[in-house]
């Protein structure tokens, strides 16, 4: 019998986030607050985006000599 090897390791799928431009952002709006000395409530949309790997799409079916068993 051969011993069963652990699958390799998968590429997990994940979210882009502009984290440089958060920081930026966030260091305007506490400058702002800063000038102004009171917090304005602000909402703020960064565009991110999907990146699919290999973590994302149907389970992957056994070879057919594993399910036998």
């Amino acid at each position: 019998m051969c011993p069963r090897r652990p699958p390799p390791p998968r590429k997990l799928t994940t979210v882009a986030q502009p984290l440089h431009d958060m920081g930026a952002q966030a260091l305007r709006m506490v400058l702002e607050m800063l000038r102004r000395g009171e917090p304005e409530q602000q909402y703020v949309h960064l565009p991110a985006h999907l990146v699919v790997r290999q973590s994302t799409g149907p389970v992957p079916v056994p070879p057919a000599h594993d399910r036998a068993r």
